[in-house]
């Protein structure tokens, strides 16, 4: 057993790396490491979503790249099935089950998917650039597989020059007691104005203060009444996206007093920031905000994280840690656990169990980076 010790040390420091600085759960593809120019992040990006789609199905595939939270910077998914019909497309998500024409103007894109193969080609045409809010020319990737068509894209102006890096954001003083106050200001308004009016302001423009907005939720109906900030959150069939499945576990545990908790969370761009969530039950609602923190909360819950893994696995043995971080019971919100052995293979992967029997050294994430050689 001893190891395997070793085995979960580095998986603790690998897990800390990603968690402390943000892992979206983006796909990977089991490319061979190498340079990666743009052209092959965005191949890269639609190759993970294939497997993803091979591993989960249609369903969970749709479910998750219909969340802007699967984004990568500039790069979305597009999914069509044979009739070019729309299943996935986030940023325009009210053309889903529409003809995928109606995409691009021209009509271009279902000409282009019937020249598709498994092998997959690259053309030009417009797209919408959300980082920027704007058409502008974009380089197309697609790949058929099982009737269906696997799309991504690329924007950056001439195609070679990288988009600037979004401004980071900047933490406030004594975040806390702010984050309260606006919460606590929000049950105020439910007292006197009652359910809806708090619903309707909420869910307006006007009640958002930076990146802290508003969430109400109903924990009987199971239903998100108000998001300020991310207005896909709204209503029962959103709660399946993945963080948000973990936010409202936290959310089934609150109390009249307020309950904290440290995760990774999202700006209103999809950024991933360290952030910290409060949450108050009252008449029946949770009312939450949140704020961005520094990162060192995310730090320390990180390591607890990995402490407490590495005490299951003292306690319980390799097998019984292994099958538990292949579970979606051990994720803690953004947190979650990898194994790899010491021969650089994967042993656990609870987000991409596609990864399970692969060498880290040949994983290239969506972004570039070469995890394999971190350790």
């Amino acid at each position: 057993m001893n190891r395997y010790i070793g085995m979960l040390g580095i998986a603790a420091i690998l897990c800390l790396a990603l968690v402390a600085y943000g892992d979206s759960r983006i796909p990977v593809s089991t490319t061979s490491a190498q340079d990666m120019d743009a052209d092959a992040l965005t191949k890269a990006y639609v190759d993970g979503a294939m497997e993803y789609y091979a591993d989960r199905g249609l369903g969970k595939t749709v479910e998750f790249y219909g969340n802007p939270l699967s984004w990568h910077g500039e790069r979305y998914l597009i999914v069509a099935d044979a009739g070019t019909h729309v299943l996935v497309s986030s940023p325009l998500i009210y053309l889903n089950g529409g003809g995928i024409d109606a995409l691009v103007p021209g009509g271009q894109l279902g000409g282009e998917i019937d020249g598709a193969t498994q092998q997959g080609h690259w053309f030009d045409a417009e797209g919408l650039n959300m980082l920027t809010g704007q058409r502008e020319p974009a380089r197309y990737f697609v790949v058929v597989e099982d009737g269906l068509a696997f799309m991504s894209l690329r924007f950056s102006g001439e195609l070679d020059t990288p988009l600037p890096a979004p401004p980071t954001p900047t933490p406030e003083p004594d975040d806390d007691a702010i984050t309260l106050a606006y919460v606590m200001d929000a049950i105020a308004r439910y007292e006197s104005d009652g359910l809806d009016a708090t619903v309707a302001y909420y869910n307006s423009e006007e009640s958002v203060q930076g990146e802290r907005g508003l969430r109400i939720y109903d924990p009987e109906s199971q239903t998100m009444l108000a998001s300020g900030l991310f207005p896909l959150e709204r209503g029962e069939d959103r709660l399946s996206f993945g963080t948000l499945v973990d936010l409202t576990k936290f959310f089934d545990g609150a109390t009249a007093e307020a309950q904290w908790r440290d995760v990774v969370g999202h700006t209103r761009d999809f950024q991933d920031v360290p952030k910290r969530v409060v949450a108050v039950l009252h008449d029946g609602l949770v009312f939450s905000s949140s704020h961005i923190t520094l990162q060192e909360n995310v730090a320390e819950a990180t390591k607890d994280y990995v402490s407490r893994a590495t005490a299951r696995y003292d306690e319980e043995g390799l097998d019984a840690t292994v099958d538990y971080y292949n579970s979606q019971e051990s994720l803690e919100g953004n947190f979650y656990l990898f194994l790899i052995g010491a021969d650089d293979i994967y042993v656990a992967h609870p987000i991409f169990p596609h990864l399970i029997g692969t060498d880290i050294k040949d994983v290239v994430g969506s972004d570039g980076f070469e995890l394999g050689k971190e350790i």
